[in-house]
This record gives structure tokens, C-alpha cells and sequence, in this order.
């Protein structure tokens, strides 16, 4: 008897088990079908033609702007059509009744937001915060569509996308992973930023120089160039190649003139686009080719192949 009780206590252990699988299920279903609407979102940018005496400003929606709004039609440009923002509008609040429908029900089932928030912390958190800020938008947008711009609050429905990793264990366990080696990546990223600040004062010291003006190139008067700008094309003068090397190498938006402009070099160096023809400026910088050489180089070398590849 005792057996038979417990297996009738283990098949109805099994028997409560069920349910929630099958609303995980069925939610998982609906989060995976909210997120599809919203990549139903898209921008027409057709324009609205209007009535005279309706500008840009008016935001109209229709030929006698009687229907105005800047998120629907900012400047008279259609961000969709009706039929999709009515259908996604009206999507968007059946997916926030089956959420918060959800919610109450874990809720119930827990007795109080605190056990509710504590069994799974700080996801059952975060879906809350979810629901109830969707559920709040929603109806500001419904019954108060002009009482604020509503539309930087939307954002939060892409956190609706998050919940799918908290439905599936390997991708839970992937982020908590990922979470956890923040810690040694911020030091990487340290080490890093340190070695552009190094190399951004030593720029400086190396590659400070007057930068190329472009009052050097204005023509002259009777529309000739001037001497140390003689290349004339199309009416324009430019430095030739060899005028080129009497001047500084750089230019007003890239120098070592000041710290900041050096680590936004620098950062540009680090990605690999055009660092050999910065390279090649730094060597003219300077009487000899070494010192730019070797100062490149060693940055990269450096930070590329040995700091940069220790985030993967």
C-alpha cells in the first residue's frame, strides 16, 4: 500500500509537473511570435501629398491634415502604411494581455512578488519590469497619445526578446558564462586602453608638427597657385609630391597635435584601415624613417596580434 502510495504521490508529482512545461512551452511560442511582429516593422518613407497651406511642420497624415502625428508621419513622410501600423499596433496589445496574463498566474502561484522575485532572480525581475512597462506604454498610446513622446519607451519591447534565454538552459548557462568573464575581459581592456595612452603621449613628443593649412593652397589673385602649392588642377592647387614632404604630413582631422586626436588615431590604427598609409605619414614626420617606423609597428604589433586577440 505504502508503495502504491508512493507511486500514486509520484505520478501526481509528474501530473503537477506537466503544466508548467506546456505554459513554458506556449509562452516560449509567444515571445518567439512577438518578436517576428516586430521585425515586421519597417520605413516606406512615402511622402503624403497635402493641400496648399500644409508644410513639413504639420505632420500630416492625409490630404487635409486632418490626421496629424510626428511618429506616424514626421515632416509629412509615411513611416508605414495604416493597415500595417493598425495591425501591429493591435498585435502588440494582444501580446501584452497574454504576458500579463502570464504574469499573474506565476504571480498566484508564487503568493507574493517576493517569492516570485526570488525563486529566479533576477530574471522573474527583469520579465516584470518588461510586462509592467509595456502594459503602461500601451496605454498611454491608446487613450493619452499626445501627452508624451511615447516612442523611446517602445524600446523596452525588444527586451521581450531577451526572455528566450532564460526558456532554454544551454543559453542561460552560455550567458552566465559570459557574465562571468567580464571581469577578466575589463582587465584585458584595461591593459589596452593603457597601451594607447602610452603611445598617444609618446606620438605626441614624435609626430607634433604645424599641419597642412589649407590658406597655403588658396590661388592667387590672377588665379595662378602660389610657390609652395603649385599643383593646379581644375582650378584648385594642391601640393605636389614633392612639396608634399617640405610640410607636415597632417591633416586638421588626423595629428598628434593633441591627446585626444592621438588615441582617435591610434583607435583608427588598431582596426587595420589604411594604418600603413598613417604609418608613412609618421615616417615623413620626422628627419628619418625610423622612428614612425618602429613607433607603428611596436603599437601594433602589440595591440593587434597580442592584446586586441585576447577577447576571442
Amino acid at each position: 500500500v505504502r508503495g502504491d502510495a508512493m507511486d500514486g504521490g509520484g505520478a501526481q508529482n509528474m501530473g503537477m509537473k506537466r503544466p508548467a512545461a506546456y505554459m513554458d512551452v506556449v509562452v516560449l511560442v509567444f515571445i518567439v511570435t512577438n518578436t517576428l511582429c516586430m521585425c515586421c516593422e519597417h520605413f516606406t518613407g512615402t511622402a503624403v501629398e497635402t493641400e496648399p497651406g500644409f508644410g513639413p511642420e504639420h505632420h500630416c497624415c492625409d490630404a487635409k491634415c486632418e490626421l496629424r502625428s510626428h511618429e506616424v508621419c514626421p515632416r509629412g513622410i509615411q513611416v508605414m502604411p495604416n493597415p500595417w501600423i493598425q495591425f501591429l499596433f493591435w498585435a502588440e496589445g494582444i501580446f501584452n494581455i497574454i504576458f500579463t496574463i502570464e504574469t499573474v498566474i506565476r504571480l498566484v502561484a508564487a503568493w507574493s512578488i517576493k517569492d516570485y522575485v526570488c525563486e529566479n532572480f533576477p530574471t522573474n525581475l527583469i520579465d516584470m519590469t518588461i510586462v509592467v512597462t509595456s502594459d503602461t506604454v500601451f496605454i498611454l498610446e491608446l487613450f493619452l497619445p499626445s501627452l508624451l513622446n511615447v516612442a523611446i519607451f517602445r524600446l523596452i519591447r525588444v527586451m521581450r526578446a531577451f526572455r528566450v534565454i532564460s526558456r532554454f538552459r544551454r543559453l542561460k548557462v552560455l550567458l552566465n558564462k559570459a557574465v562571468a568573464s567580464l571581469k577578466t575581459i575589463m582587465q584585458v581592456l584595461f591593459v589596452l586602453i593603457f597601451w594607447h595612452i602610452v603611445f598617444a603621449m609618446l606620438g605626441m613628443q614624435i609626430f607634433r608638427c604645424d599641419v597642412q593649412s589649407d590658406d597655403l593652397c588658396t590661388p592667387l589673385p590672377d588665379g595662378s597657385c602660389p610657390e609652395e602649392c603649385s599643383l593646379q588642377m581644375g582650378g584648385s592647387c594642391y601640393f605636389s609630391n614633392d612639396q608634399m614632404y617640405e610640410y607636415c604630413p597632417w591633416s586638421e582631422e588626423h595629428n598628434f597635435n593633441r591627446f585626444s586626436m592621438s588615441m582617435i588615431e591610434l583607435v583608427f590604427v588598431l582596426t587595420g584601415e589604411n594604418w600603413v598609409d598613417t604609418m608613412q605619414a609618421g615616417m615623413r614626420s620626422t628627419n628619418s624613417v625610423w622612428p614612425g617606423l618602429l613607433f607603428f609597428c611596436c603599437f601594433y604589433i602589440v595591440a593587434f596580434y597580442m592584446l586586441f586577440n585576447l577577447f576571442i
